[in-house]
């Protein structure tokens, strides 16, 4: 099972990812992140800090006075210092955010005094994304992104699990195939949300569904919008299954089969949060 993110929101409404802080000092900029494993070796060019390498999909992008985001560093780079060797040029990013970073760079980012940070989710920032990263704190502060909670209820029935597809009428994501969701309101509880959705999109009675469990927090950025779904799993033994406005037609499906449809964010990361081989 994946690992729980680590989130908080202060009380000014910033959102905090937790990290590692493996360099310290703290810096405000803005993101250039790559999804692939980042070219920090020799394809750098030391003139310019341009990115020089065809393979890259940040290929001649420049990283200085950004903050550099990414997954881990390419393998086959030869690592040459190149931190410290742009920070002499006053073209050194300004920050670095990492899933992993091999020994060499960290010591590297701490000889340049750049701030590193390593274990951070990075499908949850972006790029362009204007953010304050400490890694003295340890923590990446994303800025202008709203936290919105939701709940989903994953009904399963007959080793089979319940989709929806959502209508013109919703707000988000329509035409997508999602499960029973809806916003947290203010003053209730993600339990209370999945139980009222429920009733309300599919017409279930409360004595013809039990709770099973409860998954992790699943978190999906979409762009100025950090998702927080609090997933749920109800067993029906005979779903009579009564549509409301927000959808336009339902499937009975196996959770494997999730892959085939076009659904809301990480549907099919909430469905393994909450099953089980045996619930099948």
């Amino acid at each position: 099972m994946a690992e729980e993110v680590d989130i908080t929101t202060t009380e000014e409404g910033e959102l905090r990812l937790k990290g590692k802080g493996v360099s310290k000092g703290k810096v405000e900029g803005t993101v250039l992140k790559s999804l692939l494993p980042l070219p920090l070796g020799d394809s750098v060019d030391l003139a310019t800090s341009n990115i020089v390498d065809n393979e890259s999909d940040i290929n001649e992008e420049p990283i200085k006075e950004r903050v550099l985001v990414f997954p881990s560093i390419k393998p086959s780079e030869q690592y040459i210092n190149t931190l410290s060797s742009l920070k002499e040029n006053d073209l050194a990013p300004l920050a670095l955010i990492s899933e992993i970073l091999e020994e060499t760079v960290t010591s590297d980012a701490q000889k340049a005094e750049i701030p590193a940070l390593v274990g951070v989710d990075i499908s949850l920032v972006e790029h362009g994304d204007d953010v304050l990263v400490s890694g003295t704190g340890g923590f990446v502060a994303l800025k202008n992104v709203t936290m919105k909670k939701v709940a989903s209820a994953v009904i399963l029935s007959q080793g089979k699990v319940l989709v929806l597809k959502r209508s013109d009428d919703v707000g988000t994501y329509q035409g997508r195939w999602a499960c029973v969701s809806g916003y947290v309101e203010k003053g209730e509880t993600p339990d209370k949300t999945a139980l009222r959705e429920v009733s309300e999109e599919v017409g279930l009675e409360r004595d013809e569904f039990k709770f099973v469990r409860k998954g992790r927090v699943i978190y999906a950025r979409d762009k100025a919008i950090l998702w927080a779904v609090h997933p749920f799993l109800f067993k029906a033994e005979k779903a009579r299954i009564t549509l409301d406005r927000e959808h336009i037609d339902f499937k009975w499906i196996y959770p494997e089969e999730i892959g085939g449809f076009v659904t809301v964010p990480k549907l099919d990361e909430t469905l393994r949060s909450v099953l089980l081989k045996e619930d099948l």
